[in-house]
């Protein structure tokens, strides 16, 4: 090999390794970029069009607008934040975080409130029984004690286990029992599973608080986030 061409070997040779060099330094800041720059740009820009595309509809507005007088309120009524369940009496994830629920309300009394649907599930042959009869009992103004009842008494759930809770509660028999055998409440849990439906509500519990939807028996602690989340905004 020529003085010549082994001068252009070299030259070519370090163009090429500049060359590889260059590119591989900007894969590596594109990846870097795309990976936390950009994500948190799409979501800031997500977030902004929600509060300011009026076509847009937030998760909060759409099940604020299924929310009814017929619905039971557990809590003060003036109470800002609003946590809506979509529970089944014979499911036992809906029992599992049924006292997680009971201590939040507790701890942040006058500050949320529980909103609950009925959203029995088919399989569960006692689940919408239950819901009627917590209904009925809702007539005479113990709902949330009979919802109580059912819960601590989820395995033995029956048309007998009924009446003994009514009679528990002091309620009228006759009056109770009218209801549940005209099934006078129906119309308010086929309300419940067809609020669901429109709301993507595929399971128990279905959890919302303010924007974001939970579809399982959240811990104290991951209730509590939430909603310390939500007051803080």
């Amino acid at each position: 090999m020529t003085n010549r061409q082994y001068i252009i070997f070299a030259f070519v040779s370090i163009l090429l390794l500049a060359s590889i060099f260059l590119v591989w330094i900007i894969s590596d800041f594109g990846n870097n970029n795309e990976s936390l720059p950009l994500s948190n740009t799409n979501a800031n820009s997500q977030s902004d069009n929600s509060r300011t595309d009026p076509l847009i509809t937030s998760t909060k507005e759409l099940y604020g607008s299924l929310i009814n007088e017929n619905d039971p309120v557990r809590g003060s009524g003036a109470a800002g934040l609003v946590i809506l369940e979509f529970g089944d009496f014979e499911c036992p994830y809906c029992q599992t975080v049924f006292p997680n629920l009971v201590k939040i309300l507790s701890e942040y009394q006058g500050k949320v409130k529980l909103v609950w649907k009925d959203f029995p599930n088919p399989s569960h042959l006692n689940a919408r029984d239950a819901a009627l009869a917590a209904r009925c009992a809702g007539d005479q103004g113990q709902f949330w004690e009979y919802h109580d009842y059912l819960f601590a008494n989820q395995a033995e759930l029956s048309r007998e286990m009924y009446n003994q809770i009514a009679l528990e509660l002091r309620l009228s028999l006759s009056q109770f029992n009218k209801c549940l055998d005209g099934q006078e409440k129906i119309e308010l849990i086929g309300q419940g599973l067809e609020d669901g439906q429109k709301l993507g509500v595929d399971a128990t519990p279905y959890i919302f608080i303010g924007n974001k939807q939970f579809n399982y028996a959240l811990s104290y602690e991951e209730l509590k986030g939430a909603v310390e989340e939500e007051i803080r905004k």
